[in-house]
């Protein structure tokens, strides 16, 4: 019987380092990990890595280099909107989950004082 094999995949970011102020590889893998993380690397299209050996392989190659000492200069920004893309998504849902409760709230006491108010007739 043949099992199927679920694949993550996601996009290689390198780390900052706050001493230099220059961008370094740092293997994404822990060591003797299971179902790792497929990566796919923006220096060349279609590269991708899957263990910590072809990771290592991979970052020796002269576009990745070359890739790494320009990430400031073409990727970083785009990096931090999506960042900042996805905190303001979850912002937005816990506002509008804040004002849903609100309206509840309202409504409910708005119930409770027509409830209370006995209307007569004018004659």
């Amino acid at each position: 019987m043949t099992d199927i094999v679920c694949i993550h995949k996601s996009i290689y970011k390198p780390t900052f380092d706050t001493d230099t102020g220059e961008y370094l590889d740092k293997c994404p893998y822990k060591p003797y990990e299971r179902n790792r993380i497929w990566y796919d690397c923006r220096c060349k299209a279609g590269t991708i890595f899957k263990t910590p050996q072809s990771f290592r392989q991979h970052i020796k190659s002269k576009t990745h280099r070359e890739f790494i000492n320009n990430y400031k200069n073409y990727y970083k920004e785009v990096d931090e909107r999506e960042e900042t893309i996805k905190q303001l998504l979850i912002d937005k849902e816990m506002l509008s989950r804040e004002v849903q409760r609100l309206k509840n709230k309202l409504e409910s006491m708005v119930e409770s004082i027509k409830d209370d108010i006995d209307f007569h007739d004018c004659e």
